[in-house]
């Protein structure tokens, strides 16, 4: 019997490895990689509730994908969500986030968990 479920498994690995190519993820980048596990977890259903905050913007890293903000004590109606005030190095759902923000903006930011980790998801610009 040990011999079938390996056997079941190198099957299951082998499809694994046949699909994929064929999905497109092996020529993603981070971001792009990341957004279509957002689309995935859209038709699922499995969003968790978003955070609202505002925050001011330390550092962007359009290549990681990243944004470092210092923001207030933030959590979601629904409790999923809660940080204590610090400096924050964020994920963003999509790169399309990122454009035109720059260390030192005041932003107005919402944050939602996404792939498990809590994931900026929009940015507005309110100042410098």
């Amino acid at each position: 019997m040990i011999w079938f479920s390996k056997l079941r498994f190198a099957a299951a690995l082998g499809a694994g490895l046949i699909i994929a190519p064929g999905l497109g993820f092996a020529a993603m980048t981070n971001i792009e990689w990341l957004s279509r596990m957002e689309q995935i977890e859209l038709s699922r259903g499995t969003m968790a509730d978003h955070v609202h905050a505002q925050g001011t913007v330390r550092a962007v890293d359009p290549g990681a994908g990243t944004v470092t903000v210092l923001h207030p004590e933030i959590g979601s109606a629904d409790k999923s969500i809660w940080m204590p005030a610090m400096v924050m190095v964020f994920h963003v759902s999509r790169s399309e986030v990122l454009r035109g923000v720059k260390a030192g903006d005041t932003i107005r930011f919402e944050a939602a968990r996404r792939r498990g980790a809590v994931m900026v998801t929009r940015i507005t610009k309110i100042g410098r």
